[in-house]
C-alpha cells in the first residue's frame, strides 16, 4: 500500500520529470506547477458543482476559461514533450494565474486576499530578479483597479498593500538566502570534488583519478581506433637530493616538476598525475608514438636546463583492441621506465 501512494504521488507531483535527472530547484519548479494545476482545476470544479446543485448562479466565462488551461498545464507535465519545454508550461501557469487573481481581486468579495499567494507563486517559480519584477506588475495591477474600480476603502488597500509587499520581502529574501545558500553548496562541493582528484602540493591528478580516467581514455581509444600513449616519470637521484637539501626543498622540486610538466603539455584532453613520490605520469589520448616522443624530450630537456637533477620517461604508444585491457599500457610503460633508468637515466625509452 506504501509503494503504491508513493508512486500515485510522485505521478501526480512530478509527472514524467520522474524520470528525468533534474536538479532539486527544477523539481521543486515541477511540483509547484502541479500543485497550482490541480488546486485550481479542483477548486473551479468544486465552485461549478455545488453551484450547479444550490443555486442557479453561472461563474464567468474566465473561470471555465482558466480551468481549462490548468488542466492542460496538468496534462502537459505528465508528458515529456511538455517537460522539454517547461519554461513554456511555467510562463503559462505564471502568467494565467496572475490574470485570474486579478479577476478575483477585481470581482469577488474579499478577493484581495487571493493576492497575498502571488508573491509565493511568482518567485518560487523564477528566479528572484525576474520574481520581484512580476511582483511589481501585479501590484500596478492593483492599482490600477483600484484607481478604475475603487474596489476597497483607501484604509483597506493601503494594508492590503502593506502586506503584499511584506510577503514579497520576505519570501525575497528567503530566496535570495536559499539561492546563496545553494550556491555555496555547490562551491563547497566542487572543492571537495577537486581536493578528491587532485594532489595536495603539486595540485596535479592523484592516482586514484589516473586509475578512473586510463580506463575511460582506453576505452575510448578502442571505439574511435585511436593510439593512446602514456609517460611514465621518475625523478633520478630524489633520494639523495632530499638527503642534500632537506625535505622542504624536495617538495618545491616536484612542485617545480610539475609546472614544466603544465607548460609543456598543452592540449586540454592530455592529463598529467602525480603518481606518488616522485613519480609522475602523463596520459596522452589520440597520440602516437612519434608525438610523444617528442614531448616527452621536450620535459626531459626542460627539466635537465632548469633544475638541479634529471628525469627518467618510459613511454608506451598502443592501439588498444578489444579484449585488451589498460594495465597493458602501464605495464609497457613502466618496464621501459625501468630500462632508462638501467641504462644510464637521462632519457626517453619507448
Amino acid at each position: 500500500m506504501k509503494d503504491v501512494l508513493k508512486k500515485i504521488g510522485t505521478w501526480l507531483f512530478l509527472g514524467a520529470a520522474s524520470n528525468k535527472s533534474f536538479n532539486i530547484d527544477k523539481m521543486l519548479e515541477v511540483i509547484i506547477v502541479n500543485m497550482i494545476a490541480m488546486f485550481g482545476v479542483f477548486c473551479f470544479c468544486s465552485a461549478f458543482f455545488l453551484t450547479s446543485i444550490f443555486s442557479q448562479e453561472t461563474y464567468p466565462a474566465m473561470t471555465y476559461i482558466m480551468a481549462f488551461v490548468l488542466a492542460i498545464v496538468f496534462t502537459a507535465t505528465h508528458t515529456n514533450k511538455g517537460i522539454e519545454y517547461f519554461k513554456v508550461v511555467k510562463f503559462i501557469v505564471l502568467l494565467s494565474a496572475m490574470l485570474f487573481y486579478g479577476f478575483v481581486y477585481a470581482k469577488a468579495t474579499y478577493g484581495y486576499v487571493w493576492s497575498f499567494l502571488v508573491p509565493i507563486m511568482i518567485i518560487f517559480l523564477t528566479n528572484i530578479y525576474i520574481g520581484l519584477i512580476l511582483c511589481f506588475c501585479y501590484f500596478f495591477l492593483m492599482m490600477a483597479m483600484e484607481h478604475l474600480l475603487g474596489i476597497n476603502e483607501y484604509e483597506l488597500f493601503f494594508r492590503q498593500i502593506f502586506v503584499y509587499w511584506f510577503l514579497v520581502v520576505m519570501v525575497g529574501v528567503y530566496e535570495a538566502l536559499r539561492m546563496w545558500y545553494n550556491k555555496r553548496m555547490q562551491e563547497d562541493k566542487e572543492k571537495i570534488e577537486i581536493l578528491s582528484l587532485t594532489d595536495h602540493l603539486t595540485k596535479l591528478y592523484n592516482r586514484r583519478y589516473f586509475s578512473d580516467m586510463i580506463e575511460k581514455e582506453f576505452a575510448r581509444a578502442i571505439r574511435q581506433k585511436e593510439c593512446l600513449s602514456f609517460l611514465m616519470i621518475d625523478a633520478d637521484k630524489f633520494k639523495d637530493y632530499n638527503d642534500t637539501y632537506g625535505h622542504l626543498h624536495g617538495d618545491e622540486l616536484l612542485v617545480s616538476l610539475a609546472e614544466i610538466f603544465k607548460r609543456i603539455v598543452k592540449r586540454s584532453e592530455d592529463l598529467i598525475f602525480r603518481m606518488g613520490g616522485e613519480e609522475f605520469g602523463v596520459l596522452l589520448p589520440n597520440t602516437e608514438f612519434k608525438g610523444a616522443f617528442s614531448i616527452a624530450e621536450k620535459i626531459r630537456e626542460e627539466v635537465q636546463n632548469s633544475t638541479k637533477i634529471t628525469i627518467s620517461i618510459g613511454l608506451a604508444s598502443i592501439f588498444p583492441k578489444v579484449g585488451e585491457i589498460s594495465e597493458t599500457l602501464m605495464k609497457l610503460a613502466d618496464s621501459n621506465l625501468y630500462k632508462a633508468k638501467e641504462t644510464g637515466r637521462n632519457k626517453v625509452v619507448g
